[in-house]
């Protein structure tokens, strides 16, 4: 047992090695086609990937400096936000393909969106949030953020939307019709990612300070902190076990967190530096990615349950 922990054990958890492009950033998935899409920051190019059988079915070219990447699996289209070109690249997902760019007018950085409204939030290094239309690209408004924002979760209960800022140790909180309007900015020291549990209505922030900050969606309260090592680094969340993902990119571990008892359930030893984290409900796997590296590890959790056992 480790001081300032809860029900920790190192887990056995087995992991398959998968070959990629070179420094994959970030991940999404397509459950109902059993598609990984990996954006290789590095390498200019996205992986797909089948998640049943781990193989990469194409590799597609795609412009600078790929970071965040989202999917609309109900429009077959992934949107890839290309931090060293400045732009949004456009995939058919049907013949995996791009088919469309948009220009930003900033160093962009994540992307996510709210397929039931047609529209699609790319967030930047400058402080703006843009909001495209999912149909035709364009630029619907600008919104202005916090600095260096890397991540963008959507919370399709509430239409409210999260942005973690890195430079500004915030998270900016967006609602209104189009999510367009800042209603509130949290202070989190160094965000390093954000999720939300729209069946609890938890939001889960990872910091550099190496907490898991978690936010009543409801009033933006604080609800709980939790202790995961050094420095917290990409938060994944399954609301279907309600289980929260998140990285320890000092001591390389995945650590697992019940979200009903903010408790670490395990931590999964990874590679050196994991920079990424995705867990697919559809595979019951985390996947995780490194700085640098070539290879993705797709972590299998099978053995997680509603009542939580350790493997």
């Amino acid at each position: 047992m480790l001081s300032g922990f809860a029900q920790i054990e190192k887990a056995s958890a087995s992991s398959d090695a998968i070959t990629v492009g070179n420094s994959p950033r970030m991940f999404a998935f397509d459950q109902n086609k059993r598609l990984l899409f990996v954006a290789n920051y590095s390498s200019n190019s996205v992986s797909v990937v089948n998640t049943e059988t781990n193989q990469v079915i194409k590799t597609i070219t795609v412009e600078s400096g790929p970071h965040g990447i989202a999917v609309d699996s109900e429009h077959n289209l992934v949107f890839v936000a290309n931090n060293l070109s400045n732009s949004v690249s456009v995939i058919d997902e049907t013949n995996l393909e791009v088919i469309d760019r948009t220009s930003i007018g900033d160093t962009v950085w994540g992307v996510s969106l709210d397929a039931s409204r047609g529209l699609v939030y790319v967030t930047t290094v400058g402080g703006q949030l843009y909001i495209l239309n999912e149909t035709n690209r364009s630029v619907v408004k600008t919104v202005a953020i916090g600095s260096a924002s890397n991540y963008v979760a959507v919370n399709t209960s509430t239409h409210r939307y999260y942005t973690s800022n890195l430079w500004s140790n915030s998270v900016s909180v967006l609602s209104d019709v189009a999510g367009d309007t800042v209603v509130n900015t949290i202070s989190v020291n160094s965000p390093q990612g954000v999720d939300v549990n729209s069946v609890t209505g938890k939001v889960y922030v990872a910091s550099g300070d190496g907490n898991v900050y978690v936010f009543n969606a409801s009033n933006d309260s604080l609800a709980a902190t939790v202790r995961v090592g050094s420095s917290a680094m990409g938060v994944s969340v399954d609301s279907s076990k309600n289980l929260v993902f998140v990285l320890d990119d000092t001591s390389n571990a995945l650590a697992i967190i019940d979200g009903a008892t903010n408790q670490i359930l395990d931590l999964v030893q990874t590679g050196i530096s994991p920079h990424a984290v995705a867990f697919d409900p559809a595979s019951r796997a985390a996947y995780v990615g490194y700085l640098g590296g070539t290879v993705i590890s797709k972590v299998d959790l099978s053995w997680l349950t509603s009542t939580y056992t350790s493997p």
